[in-house]
């Protein structure tokens, strides 16, 4: 009931009262007359009741699948009754932190006109990265293929980039897969300086050490290959996300809208130069060199 009640709160009350008291930060005087052209129409139009009731449905329907049994599943597995207590107000903190996240990704998928210039000019991005959770980071991984370039733009602009490369340092497979989507959607939309941001960050290094583990991982002892990695409790399952990930990076980079074709061809020797140095063997040089320059055409 205390859930429900949030839902419905946050939708009605807090999550558009964020929007509305954010405040402009933007340096880009080309970027502003964009946003200020989105903000331009009527907010109230998007914020109907059968708005209001879809969002709301689609975050009950997202908490009932994955949250709750999470949460039963631990208060279940626990004797203490102090820490059943703990675990339902973090739970409740977290509930209420992910719900705005969601909200605002349902929003700007609802009506893309009002809500992108509201979400570039507030702190929202900014606190979707503070909070680095796994619904958090899906989030803005749907907000970054939703507004594209303008986003990437902003992210780049208030050095934002390279705590998202920091995510991969996670230990929630799920936050790390997310970051790697965060990573993709980056590469395709990043105008230079963007991607220069992830490279400086370790951004190469980071995935050549991934691949590494998730090769290792693979392998038992008896030399056979396992099954795939899958993190169920923490909210990712299937694939290891990490699987062929600097071919992926080069391969969106080459797919970018942002860049010319001189500067792609910097990027993929930039890639390649540092994949040498990040391997710790021959093989694995090869390897990885071999996928980047199949994976991706010059």
């Amino acid at each position: 009931m205390k859930a429900s009640f949030l839902m419905t709160t946050l939708i009605s009350s807090s999550c558009l009262s964020c929007f509305a008291t954010s405040k402009p930060t933007l340096r880009s005087s080309k970027n502003t007359r964009v946003i200020a052209s989105l903000a331009s129409s009527d907010a109230k139009s998007s914020t109907t009741r059968f708005t209001k009731l879809l969002m709301q449905y689609r975050i009950r329907a997202y908490f009932d699948r994955e949250s709750v049994e999470i949460l039963v599943a631990t208060l279940e597995g626990s004797a203490d009754e102090d820490g059943k207590v703990n675990v339902l107000v973090e739970f409740e903190n977290r509930l209420s932190q992910d719900q705005v996240a969601l909200v605002i990704a349902s929003l700007v998928r609802i009506n893309k006109d009002v809500f992108v210039g509201l979400v570039l000019m507030g702190p929202s991005v900014r606190a979707l990265i503070s909070m680095s959770s796994r619904c958090s980071i899906r989030v803005l991984s749907l907000l970054i293929k939703f507004i594209r370039i303008p986003l990437v733009d902003e992210l780049e602009a208030h050095k934002e980039i390279p705590r998202i490369i920091s995510l991969l340092s996670s230990e929630n497979v799920a936050i790390q897969a997310g970051a790697i989507d965060c990573i993709l959607e980056i590469s395709c939309y990043g105008r230079r300086e963007a991607i220069e941001a992830m490279l400086e960050a370790g951004l190469v290094e980071k995935l050549v050490k991934f691949q590494r583990l998730e090769k290792q991982a693979s392998v038992d002892e008896n030399g056979s290959k396992s099954e795939p990695k899958t993190d169920k409790e923490e909210g990712y399952e299937g694939n290891c996300p990490f699987e062929g990930c600097v071919a992926r990076f080069a391969v969106q980079l080459e797919s970018g809208e942002m860049l010319s074709k001189k500067e792609k061809i910097e990027f993929k020797l930039e890639i390649l130069r540092r994949v040498r140095e990040a391997s710790v063997s021959e093989a694995e040089k090869a390897s990885i060199v071999a996928e980047v320059l199949w994976g991706s055409s010059p």
